[in-house]
């Protein structure tokens, strides 16, 4: 058994890969014999579908369904012919289309389901920082008048002013959980973005490796390097791309030979591994020719070209004849692990002394190949691990030439982990237990053929469907005699016939006693239009079959729904579609996270050798990718309901909860779990706005009324006392002018009287009425009068008795009087 196995080592280059020292992984020849065991495991059985011959075959005949250009000469003898220009009947052999339509509407369908990658910090310290950012944000929350306070006291902005103050802790638990973004996540993110953007993922890739699922049930990529520190990614052909055996959907970790066929014409492999001074060990101008001549020979039967030895030269001016030619080749990337040694000693202090060594440590190995095995010291420990090494390997079969054998063009390590290095290719098959699995459109392959001869025998009878006609006894057709003279001719009765459905005939004929049956009389009737019809009916019946497999029904590519159809039932149908076709966005996701990984590692790499080792602790992060989810149609439906019932409810304002800058806002949100967390967010926080302006605007409202009723009351008050001071100053007026009067009556009294002499009264008089001068003469003048009157009889008396002193008394008063004036 021992000598069988070892017999089978030795015989086997894939499996004596993982024992090839690092000079031997490094030859050409090496190389070669690996990539042809390879290719020969592949191509060496055609009707196996877990190798890739059977596998191909099978996969380009679902290409030609689902495209619609199946070959429809299979059916022919179901038909009855061998050939459709041998049939009776013309037959129309154009494909159906059905299985396009159905493809495209699940693509379709799915493409709508928009992601977007996602990057998450996972390590411990990444993981801290964040928790301490909500537990900073919580604070902010708590203490934000003590900190308002301080900045307005200190005069210094002790926080930023865009930083995040959450309402409440659920909110600010949901902010950092969906919203909150590191800046090395960020940087990640903007990476794979720009990347995303340059392969043009939404309209392009991701509907391809959509449809690769679909119909073949395999969807690869592979990473390339453009520039220093720029990647891109390609989506291989699956059909086109060879892999070994793997169990698990992903194949990491598992699968460790991977590659593709594709041509390459000749001035490309020239330029890429052509002999050159940077390329000394590459092909010469002659195996080029020598390698085209072979492949196009046996791939295409033709290469009408000589060789010139002019061609070899390096100063060769024009191309060459043969540069267009095209060369098949296999360019696979080959996992050529090998053990590796360390041996581990203790040193004078106690400490492992750890040495890595080139071969088995304490083995020689003689000039004929006979290991020597040496002793080993107690205190010395041999330690051997499995490193995994990527070769990659160029191999044109048809002209059994290796092109190129050496390390992969990227080496992605998972960190600081250099033991396991992931390839630059990417694969899953959705469902995989080693074995080939039929993809959801295979599903559909047995009705889509049933599909195909009833649809072509419906053909078949539509070109036999015949005008409806009638059978003419010649013996009995003949003009009729309608023994008046007159007669109607046969073409006549025949338009009658024809025109009307009335048919006029003599039931006698030459002979009168021999009754004749009618000339016209009805075919045998044709029931092809009826099996057209029952064809028909089980055309649609297929088609249901169809929808059922594949997961369309009607609701999900809109074709028959009507306007009252309920909105609960299409839901309950495209939830129970999306059970069948869920797998398929599943495993378009894996691939792409797996990609966006790969990516992510490049660039960590890239970073870690340049920047410095303590900027943003890059060297100690470890990252979690994933794509998320854009809201669906029915999430953005549902999204939109949201919005109208909310901005229909007024605020304590009377104005709607949700304003159209907040709606804006909402609808630009991808991830329908930030959106509706956005969205409940603000309109508690517009409710609470508004509560508290409606008591700022009722508070401000009491005490503008307040303020006025004060204002009127202090402006009555005023008033009133203004009337009283006017009244008061009236009343003083009044009185001091009675008594003014009553004062300057006296006094004219006193003059009148003579009791008072005017010179002694008048300074009185004028000190008490300032202004009264004018009108007091007259009031003197007239009280003189009156005391005139009264004491006339005692003046007479007076005058008869002193004449003379009344004549002098008189004279004083005519002197005083212009005084007074």
């Amino acid at each position: 058994m021992a000598e069988n196995s070892a017999q089978d080592l030795n015989y086997n280059p894939l499996l004596q890969r993982f024992f090839l020292s690092s000079e031997e992984k490094k030859s050409k020849e090496k190389g070669k014999i690996i990539m042809k065991a390879f290719y020969a495991q592949q191509t060496s059985n055609a009707t196996n579908y877990n190798y890739y011959l059977g596998r191909k075959a099978r996969q380009e005949e679902l290409l030609l369904w689902s495209k619609g250009s199946q070959n429809q000469k299979e059916f022919l003898d179901y038909m009855g012919v061998s050939d459709a220009n041998k049939a009776w009947v013309n037959m129309d052999l154009t494909p159906q289309r059905i299985a396009p339509w159905f493809v495209g509407v699940l693509v379709e369908s799915m493409s709508k389901n928009k992601g977007y990658p996602s990057v998450d910090a996972i390590d411990n310290g990444s993981l801290s920082e964040k928790e301490d950012r909500l537990y900073e944000a919580l604070f902010r929350m708590h203490e934000i008048e003590t900190i308002n306070a301080l900045q307005q006291e200190s005069g210094v902005q002790l926080e930023p002013s865009n930083v995040y103050v959450p309402d409440d802790e659920m909110s600010a638990k949901v902010y950092f959980q969906l919203e909150d973004r590191l800046p090395k996540e960020i940087r990640f993110e903007q990476m794979l973005n720009m990347v995303m953007d340059n392969i043009q993922f939404e309209k392009v890739l991701n509907r391809k490796t959509l449809y690769d699922f679909v119909v073949l049930n395999t969807g690869i990529t592979k990473i390339e390097r453009l520039a220093p520190k720029q990647y891109t990614v390609r989506k291989c052909i699956s059909n086109n791309c060879i892999w070994n055996f793997f169990m698990n959907d992903t194949g990491e970790l598992e699968i460790t030979m991977i590659g593709e066929f594709y041509n390459l014409k000749v001035k490309d492999i020239r330029s890429r591994f052509g002999k050159s001074e940077e390329r000394p060990s590459g092909l010469s101008e002659q195996e080029i020719f020598d390698l085209a001549k072979l492949s196009n020979n046996k791939n295409i039967g033709t290469f009408n070209y000589m060789w010139d030895n002019t061609y070899a030269m390096s100063d060769f001016i024009g191309n060459r004849p043969y540069d267009d030619c095209s060369i098949l080749v296999m360019d696979c990337e080959i996992d050529c692990g090998e053990d590796t040694y360390y041996v581990s000693k203790k040193d004078a202090f106690g400490r492992d002394d750890i040495q890595a060594k080139k071969s088995i440590p304490y083995q020689q190995k003689t000039k004929e190949g006979k290991i020597i095995t040496q002793p080993k010291p107690d205190n010395v420990e041999v330690i051997k691990k499995q490193k995994k090494q990527w070769m990659r390997g160029v191999y044109a079969p048809y002209g059994d030439k290796i092109i190129y054998w050496g390390e992969a063009d990227l080496i992605i390590n998972q960190y600081t982990d250099t033991s396991k290095p992931l390839s630059s290719y990417t694969i899953n098959i959705p469902n995989n237990d080693g074995s080939y699995v039929p993809s959801l459109f295979e599903r559909i392959m047995e009705p889509l053929r049933e599909y195909s001869i009833v649809k072509l025998k419906r053909k078949q009878l539509i070109s036999q469907i015949r005008p409806s006609g009638i059978r003419i006894d010649v013996e009995t057709a003949r003009n009729l005699d309608l023994g008046t003279g007159d007669s109607i001719s046969w073409e006549e009765v025949l338009r009658i016939y024809n025109q009307t459905g009335n048919e006029v005939w003599s039931s006698k004929g030459l002979d009168p006693l021999q009754r004749e049956a009618p000339p016209i009389s009805n075919t045998v009737h044709d029931t092809t239009v009826a099996k057209v019809v029952e064809m028909t009916n089980v055309l649609d019946s297929i088609r249901q079959e169809i929808r059922l497999l594949i997961g369309v029904p009607q609701y999900r590519d809109g074709s028959d729904v009507g306007d009252r159809t309920s909105g609960v039932l299409q839901r309950q149908q495209e939830t129970a579609a999306n059970n069948v076709t869920d797998f398929v966005l599943n495993a378009n996701n894996q691939l792409w996270e797996q990609t966006s990984y790969k990516l992510c590692l490049l660039h960590w790499n890239d970073i870690v050798k340049e920047e410095p080792e303590s900027k943003e602790d890059m060297i100690n992060t470890r990252f979690k990718v994933s794509v998320k989810m854009k809201s669906t149609e029915f999430e953005k439906a549902q999204l939109e309901k949201d919005i109208d019932r909310y901005s229909a409810v007024p605020d304590a304002l009377g104005q709607p909860s949700l304003t159209l800058k907040d709606a804006m806002m909402i609808r630009e949100i991808d991830d329908p779990k930030l959106a509706r967390w956005y969205l409940t967010k603000t309109y508690e926080e517009n409710r609470r706005k508004a509560i508290a302006d409606s008591s700022r605007a009722v508070k401000e409202n009491a005490e503008q009324q307040n303020m006025s009723l004060k204002q009127a009351g202090e402006n009555e008050l005023a008033l009133l006392k203004e009337k009283q001071k006017e009244e008061k100053d009236l009343e003083m007026f009044k009185s001091t002018q009675a008594k003014e009067l009553a004062s300057v009556n006296g006094l004219w009294q006193a003059i009148g009287k003579q009791i008072i002499s005017p010179d002694i009264a008048m300074p009185i008089i004028q000190q008490l009425i300032p202004n009264i001068s004018i009108p007091l003469s007259i009031e003197t003048k007239i009280s003189e009068q009156t005391a005139a009157a009264q004491d006339q009889a005692m003046m007479q008396q007076q005058q008869m008795q002193e004449q003379p002193e009344q004549e002098q008394m008189e004279q004083e008063q005519m002197e005083t009087q212009p005084q007074m004036m």
